[in-house]
């Protein structure tokens, strides 16, 4: 069967295939459903609440001198001021069947995915403390938080995304099994999210594939 290229899905590690990484060969991530971005920002109103109680209690105060009547209410109090933006967020789903081996076709590539969000024990346990899933704060502090341990990018179709951090994953896995104990298939959905605040130039990048015709493939 012969799948569209829009609907595989490629996450890389440090540039290389996360599959190909854990030594697992001809395995492909394929969309189960459609992809919906969240693309927020959030604003803030001009004058937050304690400026607008101590403007009511001027006013009051004046009126209880001058027996006269002074709104404190203007249109402009509710003046909208961008505050912050967020990532881009988005989650897949896909499915692993198994067609010789629920270990090789199912087990495996889904313990790939569902490492993604986890932190992980420095030098095999020896070391102290946890090697993180994404960029430390003192890589942020270095300001090189383009470059890290476990630095992960995301394509799928038109959609590409040069830094992103997976935040969570749900695995799924069949009741049924094979003759060695291993689940016949397994569904799993990643959450995902730049690692970057969302900007215009991002969506502008979708669409502008990396499609090498003479591997058929994405890059």
């Amino acid at each position: 069967m012969v799948i569209p290229a829009g609907k595989k899905v490629k996450i890389r590690e440090n540039g290389q295939d996360i599959f190909e990484r854990a030594g697992l060969t001809g395995v492909e991530m394929i969309l189960d459903a459609e992809v919906t971005l969240s693309l927020s920002s959030t604003f803030d109103e001009l004058l937050n609440f304690n400026t607008n109680k101590m403007m009511i209690a001027g006013t009051s105060l004046f009126q209880a001198i001058t027996g006269k009547v002074l709104s404190t209410q203007f249109k402009e109090m509710g003046y909208r001021m961008w505050t912050k933006t967020d990532p881009i967020k988005f989650s897949v789903t896909s499915t692993f069947n198994m067609t010789y081996s629920g270990k090789k076709e199912v087990l495996e590539p889904m313990q790939v995915l569902m490492k993604l969000p986890l932190p992980s024990q420095k030098d095999d346990g020896k070391g102290i403390g946890l090697s993180p899933p994404g960029p430390s704060i003192l890589t942020a502090m270095n300001n090189d938080s383009g470059r890290f341990d476990r630095r992960y990018s995301f394509r799928s179709g038109i959609f590409y995304l040069e830094s992103v951090v997976i935040e969570k994953a749900e695995p799924t896995f069949s009741a049924e099994t094979d003759s060695e104990g291993f689940p016949i298939w397994g569904t799993i959905q990643l959450d995902i999210s730049s690692l970057f605040t969302a900007t215009t130039q991002d969506i502008d990048k979708f669409g502008k594939s990396s499609y090498n015709s003479e591997v058929n493939k994405y890059e």
